[in-house]
């Protein structure tokens, strides 16, 4: 017979297998502790195989250890005085073992016999036989119903439902998840249930044909050939285990009939105990390291297509986790299954395309963590090129300088810029709400409040309109001609704004209109600045020399495509 098998307790289960006894419970914030105990698990030998008498040690090591484990087994978060009496004699274990002896032979041999003797009716060898069982078994069922009524000693039984279900789905080899055992049975057929239908049974029949006596003699009897039903009981659920015959599964069906109330359906979280405990009992690995974890989300992101799979599964598990780089790669400290969860929910969402700046919830730019959201235009690192040309031109003035960032979207551009120059103010414009409060929230997060200032506008309106002017305007306007939007790759096309992305027709809608806008606030030899589509540069330019923008330099880009176009306004062009 296999020896895997458990007990329930109020808050957790106790599971015992090849390798040790798990005592894996659940604590009232949610939190799991895992207790392992050396106790290792062996194949019978010697006198532990004798038929009938193995079945009489194994009884004795069950008693021993539900007597050793009686105050895991009544004990949790919420002890009060009302189980004050448990936690005494839990504390002496020989008290315990003498009073677990003294009520089991008063409630099973000493009540049914009292009961039979008391009752003259009762002469008949059969009728006396079947009425002991008759209150037997109704003992057992008043004591299973007592526990079913009572809302925290009815989770032992959904526990206990939980214990038969997982070794069921163990046993059957099939993966350990909670829908897995879930969809396996609750009744099994070496649940303590079954032996002491058995026990009972095996009872019922000896009495059948042991004559009667005195009140004392019977209960002497009864004593006596107590280990004899033990080790018959035993054989029986052994052959139960290894038979699939009709009388066995004629024995199963009674058992079940009982098991449906010493058993109850778990939730989730109760077969997630489970799990764990059968799991540390047999050595399985139950949980990942950092370093363990971060493999497995980088394997899904490869396997996905996923370009950048190794960074982004490193920034999400630093993200959950809250650790440094590091860590990832050499950590060996196990992570709980509530991160674990969480990583592969992120990872999962990756791998069907979503930026990892919106799960993460910010992105670095010119050296400079920013908060994104979706809303709002993922910064890129192309875009880095803009800056750095913009700081050219400003750092050849020491003056204090009026400065726009125009779609704004997260205020990465302004905010580095003013980050690298003490000396400039800028205002963030932006039509949207969500990218006006990322702005604003970027803003505070770097200290520059006292020099910036955020204003939803339709591109220029707000300086036009007030009468204001502009030492330079910077810009990384939507250039993505309409046509083109649904041909973008999926994470940009499903996630981003398509307000930060459309350009129009030809996708140079915003640098027309902003051209435009842009004489009527530019003070004389005012720079704009653009990022640009590297195929686009002299439509550009032509639109800005036909708004009177001179001196026009175009700036490329690491991979040399263009990327950055200057120009300056002139009022006059003699």
């Amino acid at each position: 017979m296999k020896r895997l098998g458990g007990q329930a307790l109020i808050d957790g289960i106790i599971m015992t297998g090849k390798k040790c006894s798990a005592i894996v419970r659940r604590k009232s914030s949610g939190r799991i502790d895992v207790e392992t105990r050396e106790k290792y698990i062996v194949e019978p030998s010697g006198i532990e195989k004798v038929f009938l008498v193995r079945g009489i040690i194994n009884f004795i090591n069950i008693i021993r250890d539900s007597v050793w484990n009686l105050k895991l087994l009544t004990s949790c978060e919420k002890d009060d005085e009302s189980r004050g009496f448990i936690k005494f004699i839990s504390k002496n274990k020989v008290l315990t073992l003498l009073f677990s002896i003294i009520f089991l032979i008063f409630v099973f041999f000493v009540l049914p016999e009292l009961i039979v003797f008391i009752i003259p009716s009762f002469k008949n060898i059969q009728l006396i036989s079947g009425v002991k069982f008759l209150i037997r078994l109704l003992l057992v069922f008043a004591y299973i119903m007592s526990i079913s009524s009572n809302e925290e000693l009815s989770k032992v039984l959904r526990y206990h439902g939980a214990e038969h279900k997982v070794i069921n789905c163990y046993e059957s080899k099939s993966e350990l998840s909670i829908e897995n055992v879930k969809k396996s049975s609750r009744f099994h057929k070496r649940c303590g249930s079954n032996f002491i239908i058995y026990i009972l049974i095996c009872y019922l029949i000896l009495f059948l044909i042991i004559p009667r006596y005195s009140f004392g003699i019977n209960l002497f009897i009864e004593l006596i050939i107590f280990p004899l039903v033990i080790g018959i009981s035993y054989e029986i659920l052994d052959y139960m285990e290894r038979s699939d015959s009709v009388f066995s599964s004629l024995l199963f069906s009674i058992s079940k009939l009982i098991q449906k109330f010493t058993t109850k359906e778990p939730k989730d979280d109760e077969i997630e105990i489970s799990i764990i405990a059968l799991k540390t009992s047999e050595g399985i690995k139950v949980k990942n390291t950092i370093k363990e974890l971060f493999l497995i989300g980088r394997s899904i992101l490869r396997d996905a297509n996923i370009e950048s799979y190794s960074l982004d599964a490193r920034l999400i598990i630093e993200y959950c986790l809250r650790i440094i780089p590091t860590q990832v790669f050499t950590s060996e400290v196990e992570v709980s299954k509530e991160d674990e969860n969480r990583y592969l929910d992120l990872i999962n969402q990756r791998k069907n395309g979503k930026p990892i700046a919106y799960m993460i919830g910010k992105k670095e730019f010119y050296g400079i963590d920013f908060i994104v959201k979706e809303g709002v235009l993922i910064p890129r690192a192309d875009t880095e090129i803009l800056v750095d040309k913009v700081l050219e031109i400003l750092n050849n003035s020491k003056n204090s300088l009026s400065i726009c960032d125009l779609c704004s979207g997260s205020g990465a551009v302004g905010i580095s810029i003013q980050k690298n120059n003490e000396n400039v103010n800028c205002t963030y414009i932006d039509n949207y709400e969500i990218p006006i409060k990322v702005t604003e929230e970027n803003i505070y997060m770097h200290d520059l409040k006292d020099r910036s200032y955020v204003v939803k506008s339709d591109l220029l309106e707000f300086f036009i309109k007030n009468g204001l002017e502009l030492d330079g305007i910077v810009s990384n306007p939507p250039y993505i001609k309409s046509k083109d939007i649904n041909t973008l790759m999926k994470d940009v096309r499903d996630y981003e704004p398509h307000e930060a992305l459309d350009g129009g027709d030809d996708g140079l809608s915003y640098y027309r209109k902003i051209c435009e806008q842009a004489k009527e606030v530019l003070v004389e030899n005012g720079f704009i600045a653009f990022e640009i589509p590297y195929n686009k540069a002299f439509d550009i330019m032509y639109i800005m020399t036909s708004n009177n923008f001179v001196n026009i330099d175009i700036y490329k880009d690491i991979s040399e495509h263009d990327r950055v176009i200057v120009g300056y306004y002139k009022s006059k062009i003699v």
